[in-house]
């Protein structure tokens, strides 16, 4: 699958074989088949007016779009979508990591470019720079990683780490992380995008 733009085209990986993951849709939906259809139908719109658009801006309005594109794939489990949006906002990596209500643990539940061990990982909060943040409640932006103590190596490319608070009626449920293998890759305006 390929997003077009005259002289252009952004690649899926192939390793992506469906278009959405029917159990993560299931797990974020309470396996409600109504909502799954009301979720899906709220996507379809979003990715409609982002394949409008994505290619007639540039710069930090692209980054914006494919922000939110990327958020509604993930929410919906169309991974392959997901990774596309993640190389046009320039991360590595991104995942969004949930607080178990269960054990009270960090769980990974949808990333993009990390380790396929990754999503056996849980954290404590408070442990890593993603546990700091969901401890907190105020987002992490580390332009290197390696001098930072709180940071808990899952790719050894990385290099600049964004860490912003998932909320739910000012209760915080999770974090919302992005990656670069460049340092200093985040700026200000990357943190307000992801905090929107």
């Amino acid at each position: 699958m390929s997003l077009k733009r005259p002289g252009r085209m952004v690649d899926v990986p192939e390793r992506a074989t469906v278009p959405i993951d029917l159990v993560h849709l299931a797990r974020q939906t309470m396996d409600d088949p109504e909502l799954q259809k009301e979720v899906l139908a709220i996507f379809v719109r979003q990715a409609e007016l982002a394949r409008t658009d994505l290619f007639a801006v540039s710069g930090e309005d692209r980054k914006k779009l494919a922000h939110k594109l990327k958020g509604a794939a993930q929410a919906v489990g169309a991974v392959a979508l997901a990774e596309c949006a993640a190389r046009l906002m320039e991360a590595s990596s991104c995942s969004v990591v949930l607080v178990n209500p269960t054990n009270g643990f960090l769980e990974i539940q949808a990333s993009q470019g990390l380790p396929d061990k990754a999503d056996r990982l849980k954290l404590r909060i408070g442990e890593g720079l993603t546990g700091w943040v969901a401890q907190t409640g105020k987002p992490a932006r580390v332009g290197e990683v390696a001098r930072d103590k709180r940071y808990i190596m899952l790719r050894p490319e990385v290099r600049s780490e964004l860490a912003v608070p998932l909320e739910v009626n000012h209760e915080v449920r999770g974090v919302l992380n992005v990656d670069s293998d460049r340092p200093n890759a985040f700026n200000e305006d990357d943190q307000e995008l992801l905090e929107s």
